[in-house]
């Protein structure tokens, strides 16, 4: 589920990318090479068909924006379909409120085997979760657009997602089980502050790597991610395809925020001519909170507490820590 473009623009996608999901990336620009407008015009235009077939929404509307802006006349039909709006390069598909996120409900099985059983759905993309109450396990909500159904799996526990609530515009997803899927994490009652030292968890490459759950630290580098965006942190601690809706926690051991997205290090090396480090973002823990309330979903918040060694720590977060995989059907691709 791995999903640049010319002129100068950062663009936050917010659909499926080759991010941090097997999922998203923000992209920075790319200067044109093309000669012409319509040169670019015609290479926006092709970009952005290639990204919807991909079913990267976000990605295909900006360069059917750009399109247009150049002159490409059929871009704005196109974008009408695509219920998008275009300003000045920038393009925003018109989503659900954030008050009332989709909802997602299981596909109903044709018979008593698991939906994975079938011949006709296989894992298209992989990423991460973490439980907040006995059975509601949160990710982003890229993780989970267009599956068919959703499977959350710790070691060899295999658990349905029986319904998702979604909000797009936080990338929050929280999935809801049957059984109970205890031990559960516990929030921070107030976002983690500039310079503080955190710890990434997920199941990055899942499909490539081991199984097994990944680790990764840094510190938080900035209290906003591209273009001031206050609803997340920026972080240093390396993340990778696989690592979307993975917990991002403090040396304490209270979840502060989750793992959303990689800067794409090769878009901004064509732009600049250098390579990026470290630059990668997380939803804050704040927004969570508000978006758990908002479908009464139960969990624990608490004030900071003292740091923990390292590998209590991971042995804690890694035991309500979970892989998600995204099923879809053979003929969606």
């Amino acid at each position: 589920m791995q999903r640049g473009m010319p002129v100068v623009l950062l663009l936050l996608t917010t659909a499926l990318a080759a991010g941090c999901s097997g999922g998203r990336n923000h992209y920075v620009a790319a200067e044109s090479k093309m000669s012409t407008a319509a040169d670019r015009a015609e290479y926006f235009y092709k970009n952005a068909k290639l990204h919807e077939e991909r079913g990267d929404l976000a990605r295909a509307a900006t360069n059917f924006c750009l399109a247009y802006e150049l002159g490409y006349a059929q871009a704005r039909g196109q974008l009408e379909r695509l219920n998008a709006s275009c300003t000045k390069g920038v393009a925003t598909i018109a989503a659900p409120p954030a008050t009332q996120p989709q909802t997602i409900p299981a596909p109903e099985k044709e018979s008593d085997e698991p939906a994975i059983g079938k011949p006709s759905l296989r894992v298209v993309g992989t990423g991460s979760g973490f439980a907040v109450s006995e059975n509601a396990v949160v990710t982003n909500e890229h993780v989970i657009d267009g599956c068919r159904a959703v499977t959350i799996t710790r070691g060899v526990e295999e658990y349905a997602a029986i319904a998702v609530k979604s909000d797009r515009r936080a990338d929050l997803a929280v999935l809801f089980t049957e059984d109970t899927v205890s031990p559960i994490l516990t929030l921070r009652d107030s976002d983690a502050e500039l310079g503080e030292d955190v710890v990434a968890f997920g199941f990055p490459y899942s499909l490539y790597l081991s199984s097994t759950p990944k680790v990764s630290v840094g510190i938080i580098s900035a209290t906003a991610g591209i273009r001031d965006n206050t609803s997340e942190y920026q972080i240093s601690a390396p993340l990778q395809p696989g690592n979307s809706g993975g917990p991002l926690v403090g040396t304490d051991g209270t979840v502060v925020g989750v793992s959303v997205a990689m800067l794409d290090s090769n878009a901004i090396h064509e732009r600049t001519g250098t390579l990026p480090q470290n630059v990668n973002f997380a939803v804050k823990g704040s927004v969570l909170r508000v978006f758990l309330d908002a479908y009464g979903v139960k969990f624990s918040a608490v004030p900071a507490k003292p740091s923990m060694d390292r590998r209590k720590l991971a042995k804690q977060v890694t035991s309500a820590l979970f892989a998600i995989q995204c099923w879809a059907s053979s003929a969606d691709g």
